[in-house]
This record gives structure tokens, C-alpha cells and sequence, in this order.
């Protein structure tokens, strides 16, 4: 005879479920952001000055520039705060022991730091978020400015933006960038993209800094100081509503005149409007859409 014994499940103790804990940026994590700019006889890079590590925030200067009497480089970093000290370090280095240089030269030794810091420091921990580095120099053949890509530093001829925000600032300096702008244009253009930036984007915060590289005769580097960013600021505050606004709402098209528009009162869809550059057209266009103004107007 079969005996069948009862299935009998063993019920867990009851547990209180305990949340995963919210990855954290990695400690030293520098939520910059770096926007240099190559204009006419001019590099401009500006960066924000707000650090974030952890829970807590502080304002510093991220921009250093280094100088001697035939050459000066402006630099800034973003990412893991440490790795980018490390690499200031080194960097400057290598300039202290250079009485001149070109600009192939400052990119083989970027080239050099970014492989030191990327061996010792970031191959070897899975959660490290890099660095990106921004650095203009004034030098023996003239300006440079070098963006890093993970490991390799890269000429710009350009523009390159760097860190936390980079989309929304590589959008607007897409737009707004001119490379026949003088470095005081150039450096208000810089300083536009980071206020929009500030305002938009997690992370980014503070006041801004600029430094500004030129040739001989004009000076080799220029520090626009503390009080240049924040005044800009005011005058861009609203800016975007101001002068976008009207440009965006004055154009005369109207969704009526366009091919497949159809509404309660017209329910099929309209054929477009016959447009052409003859008077008669125009005329006939600007009487349609003056009755369309008026009823929007009495609506």
C-alpha cells in the first residue's frame, strides 16, 4: 500500500524588507560643469564654482592657470575631485620644468597624465566615474585648446563643454557660438551658457570664473575675477522670455493655411494654402490671416 505523505512547506520568519541604500556619488565626485570656448585671437573657458560631495556643498574656484613668461595655460577638471587634483599635479609638473612649448607637445603630456591617473586610479575601481578635462594654452605655436576623452586629449577648433550639464550646454553654445567673436563676446556667451545651465541642470551652482588666453602682444591670460559672472547673471535673468518670445509668437503662419488642418466647423481636412511671392498672392494671404488675428482677438 502507497502512503502519501502531506506536502508540509516550511514558512519563512518574517522579515522587515530593508530598502537598498541610493547609490551615492563616489566620495570627491566634482559635479562640474566646463565650457571653453576658441574664438578669434582667444580661448575663453569658464567653469561654476559649486563642488557637491555627498550631502554637502561648497563654492571654489575650479579654474587654475599657470604662467610663465613665454606661455600660460588655463586648466579646469570634472568628475572624481581627487583624480583631478592628481592630475593638476602632474600637469603642472611637467609646465614648471618647460620654458616653452607647443601645442603638440601639451598634448602629449596630457596624454601622459591622463594615462598615469587612468591606470593608478580609475582601471582599477569598476565605480569610478573618470574625469574630463578642459585646459587652453597661450604657447610657442600659438593657442590650443584640448579636451580629454577618457583617455585621450584631443585638439578642439572649436568649442567643447565638459561635466555635469554638458547637454543642455553643448545645445546652447551649438547655437550661439561665433568663431569670430572677440574674447569679451566670447566670454559672455560662456558666461550665458552656464547661468542657463545653473538654472536647469542638478549639480551645477554658484558663481562663475573665467580665464582668457590670448597671444602676444595682447596679455597671454587674463582672470575675469568674482564679480564678472554674477553681474552677467543679472543681466540674463528672464532673458530666454524677453527676447526668444517674441520671436517665437510673431511669425504670421497659421495651422489653417497649412495642408491637413480641419476643425468642428471644417471637419475636412484643408488642402495647404496656394502660396507664391506674386502681390496678389500676398495680398490674399494677409487678408486670410488678418480675419483669423480678428477672431482669435474676439475670442
Amino acid at each position: 500500500m502507497i502512503v502519501y505523505e502531506p506536502l508540509i512547506r516550511r514558512i519563512p520568519n518574517p522579515r522587515i524588507p530593508i530598502p537598498h541604500p541610493v547609490k551615492q556619488r563616489p566620495k570627491g565626485g566634482r559635479m562640474t560643469l566646463i565650457v571653453g570656448l576658441r574664438c578669434r585671437n582667444s580661448i575663453v573657458i569658464g567653469s561654476e564654482q559649486e563642488e557637491v560631495t555627498g550631502y554637502t556643498k561648497r563654492s571654489i574656484n575650479k579654474l587654475r592657470c599657470f604662467t610663465d613668461d613665454k606661455w600660460a595655460v588655463g586648466f579646469s577638471g570634472a568628475g572624481d575631485g581627487a583624480i583631478v587634483d592628481d592630475a593638476e599635479r602632474r600637469l603642472a609638473d611637467w609646465l614648471h620644468t618647460q620654458k616653452t612649448f607647443t601645442g603638440a607637445q601639451l598634448v602629449e603630456a596630457v596624454n601622459t597624465v591622463l594615462a598615469t591617473v587612468y591606470k593608478r586610479f580609475i582601471k582599477p575601481d569598476p565605480g569610478s566615474e573618470g574625469i574630463g578635462l578642459v585646459i587652453g594654452a597661450s604657447c610657442q605655436d600659438g593657442l590650443c585648446l584640448i579636451q580629454s576623452v577618457t583617455r585621450t586629449a584631443q585638439l578642439k577648433n572649436d568649442h567643447v563643454c565638459a561635466g555635469v550639464g554638458r547637454i543642455v550646454a553643448d545645445y546652447l553654445v551649438g547655437r550661439l557660438y561665433n568663431a569670430d567673436d572677440k574674447w569679451l563676446n566670447a566670454a559672455k556667451i560662456a558666461a550665458f551658457v552656464l547661468h542657463e545651465a545653473r538654472e536647469t541642470v542638478a549639480g551645477c551652482g554658484g558663481n562663475s570664473n573665467f580665464i582668457v588666453l590670448q597671444e602676444p602682444p595682447r596679455p597671454r591670460w587674463r582672470d575675469l575675477g568674482d564679480e564678472f559672472g554674477p553681474e552677467m547673471d543679472g543681466d540674463f535673468d528672464g532673458v530666454l522670455g524677453q527676447c526668444l518670445r517674441p520671436e517665437i509668437i510673431k511669425g504670421r503662419w497659421r495651422p489653417e493655411l497649412m495642408g491637413g488642418y480641419c476643425d468642428e466647423r471644417a471637419p475636412e481636412p484643408r488642402e495647404e494654402f496656394p502660396y507664391s511671392a506674386d502681390p496678389k498672392s500676398q495680398a490674399t494671404l494677409n487678408k486670410i490671416v488678418e480675419e483669423f488675428e480678428r477672431e482669435d482677438e474676439s475670442a
